[in-house]
């Protein structure tokens, strides 16, 4: 795993979550949370900023860049060259199908894939 921390900025990962190999995380300014027992798998980015204004004119001067938290909540399986973007909560129980683009919040016990990442299904745990 390669984690970037700038200034103001946690990254959390709670017990028994596995991360697997190309696993990139960086926190600029604020705070990601992983919670517990969460399967992380190959070439997951996870971002909580744009790193640069969106906007040609603005990308070379320092102004600055908003970033905002992300949260993941615990028992959480995220599937291969997954991108978690800024300012998502996931909710515990949810499933994120390979090669997703989370851009939003998503439920617990939710299956969502696609890009930008859509509910595919309600999971069902018994």
């Amino acid at each position: 795993m390669f984690a970037i921390l700038k200034q103001d900025s946690k990254i959390k990962i709670g017990a028994n979550t596995h991360i697997n190999n190309g696993v990139t995380v960086i926190a600029e300014n604020k705070s990601i949370i992983i919670g517990s027992m969460c399967l992380i798998g190959p070439n997951v980015n996870i971002f909580n900023s744009d790193f640069h204004p969106v906007h040609p004119g603005s990308r070379r001067i320092k102004e600055p860049v908003i970033s905002e938290g992300i949260i993941i909540g615990d028992n959480v399986f995220i599937g291969a060259n997954v991108t978690i973007l800024k300012g998502v909560k996931i909710g515990s129980g949810a499933t994120i199908a390979a090669g997703a683009i989370v851009c939003k919040d998503v439920g617990q016990d939710t299956l969502v894939g696609g890009n930008p990442a859509q509910v595919l299904k309600l999971l069902r745990l018994n």
